[in-house]
């Protein structure tokens, strides 16, 4: 736990499971793979992404959207609870 935030150390094995993509960190470094935001409303924002053409892809009940040309880290979208 970091303050307002946590920190997820994870093996590139580990990230696949989790999130079924694949991430090999450059040169066997730490790599900042993926940002993690909650959302209230998963359903409301895949309408939103859908209609910005936005590409995205599910896994276990997340919204993973791939990083855009020089970003680097996926954004993970999982709902929040009330």
């Amino acid at each position: 736990p970091l303050g307002n935030a946590v920190l997820s150390v994870m093996t590139p094995g580990r990230y696949r499971e989790t999130f079924g993509l694949d991430r090999v960190a450059p040169r066997g470094r730490l790599d900042l793979a993926a940002i993690a935001f909650q959302c209230p409303d998963i359903a409301r924002l895949r309408t939103q992404l859908s209609r910005q053409d936005v590409l995205f892809a599910e896994q276990a009940g997340s919204i993973i959207v791939p990083p855009a040309a020089g970003q680097g880290a996926d954004f993970v979208f999982e709902e929040s609870s009330p």
